[in-house]
């Protein structure tokens, strides 16, 4: 499903995690999305047989679904390795258990539609007659 990736990350305060990011490009579709799937927590976990943690991130457009644990990038070469095992592990088992439900849901009939876009104005004049440019993407009020 475009704009949801799976991800392996090596976070701050010592923590590494592998998500399901979900940014389709529209705030409400990724929320619905999200909530879809939360809907779906028990099934999910037990598929996994992890408890995840579950960041809606109201105040950002994306959301993301994740399995944390402790670690360092800056741990040493053994623990590294271990590390690199476990993300690929969580990796297929997350591609396993959310592949199908991505598919059952990109064939729903009741994905909302995405918001319309704002329209682009320009911030710096340019061009003839002054026209204004529209390279800096600021969106209209």
């Amino acid at each position: 499903m475009s704009g949801v990736v799976y991800g392996a990350i090596f976070g701050l305060a010592d923590k590494v995690r592998v998500e399901l990011y979900i940014d389709v490009g529209d705030a409400e579709r990724n929320r619905a999305l999200f909530d879809w799937l939360s809907g779906k927590k028990e099934e999910i976990e037990e598929k996994l047989a992890t408890r995840l943690e579950w960041e809606r991130l109201d105040d950002r457009r994306a959301s993301r679904i994740a399995a944390y644990r402790p670690d360092s990038i800056e741990a040493n070469e053994a623990e590294l390795e271990h590390t690199r095992v476990w993300f690929i592990k969580e990796l297929l088992a997350f591609r396993e258990v959310f592949g199908p439900l991505l598919k059952q849901y990109s064939k729903s009939p009741t994905i909302p539609p995405a918001s319309p876009r704002p329209a682009q104005v320009g911030c710096c004049q340019g061009g003839e007659g002054g026209a204004l440019s529209s390279h800096c993407g600021q969106t209209a009020r």
